[in-house]
């Protein structure tokens, strides 16, 4: 723990608690356990993101995360954004300060409706890049009344890597919505198609496992494709699609 005198020790008088930092308790550590429970509270949000990073560096993992007490989850480059994904409850929202973000951030029905998840400094200053299993994507959105804002999201390819299919951004949800997002997706010069965006039928073996007929609908509300060879692309069971200023 961080040592602060903004901590709150004594929790009987809510009105000066501001931020809490907590710990996803399914995490595993390095060591193979799970993190452990615990609950501290704060006064201002940059002590909490202190003590949260610190706290992440002591045990190897990302499993603590941030959140205003009555308002959003906070994340900054020191947390991970699955991390508060996995914490959120339907309904919530997530801001994310600027910074590169080396995740993969996957969003399914098992995780929450609902979630609203904004880069409060837009794309040219907050990205989420993967480089990780092949023929994953950087970001899957598989969940139902999603709204994902600001973010440049890139899907890079090592030379050395053979991908079939390199996606920044996979919608398998309904009624998602990406408003100002920069798209980019490279196969290292292998063989293989880039997509910035892949609107995939979930019937179609979706990312997350959960096999589903239900049609996808999703919007697009301004951004931009880059770097790819194929910008955009959806398959049969997309109900409803709708771009605008992209």
């Amino acid at each position: 723990q961080a040592s602060s005198a903004d901590l709150i020790t004594d929790i009987d008088h809510p009105t000066n608690i501001q931020y809490r930092v907590a710990a996803n308790t399914s995490a595993q550590l390095s060591n193979g356990n799970v993190a452990g429970e615990f609950d501290w509270y704060y006064t201002s949000e940059s002590t909490a993101l202190d003590a949260a990073a610190a706290t992440n560096d002591d045990t190897g993992t990302d499993a603590v995360y941030v959140s205003e007490l009555g308002g959003p989850f906070v994340v900054d480059e020191n947390l991970s954004i699955q991390t508060a994904v996995d914490a959120a409850d339907d309904g919530d929202s997530i801001e994310v300060s600027e910074g590169t973000y080396n995740e993969q951030v996957i969003i399914d029905r098992a995780n929450v409706t609902g979630l609203s998840i904004e880069a409060i400094d837009g794309p040219d200053e907050t990205t989420i890049t993967y480089n990780g299993t092949l023929n994953q994507p950087t970001l899957v959105v598989g969940s139902e009344n999603i709204t994902i804002s600001g973010f440049s999201v890139e899907r890079v390819t090592q030379a050395d890597q053979s991908e079939l299919v390199s996606q920044a951004v996979r919608a398998e949800g309904n009624n998602i919505t990406l408003s100002n997002n920069e798209y980019t997706a490279t196969t290292g010069g292998q063989p293989g198609d880039a997509v910035g965006l892949y609107i995939a039928a979930r019937s179609a073996a979706p990312i997350n496992g959960q096999l589903n007929d239900d049609p996808v609908s999703v919007t697009i509300d301004g951004g931009e494709i880059r770097g790819s060879d194929i910008g955009l692309a959806a398959e049969s069971n997309t109900e409803n699609f709708a771009a605008s200023s992209v």
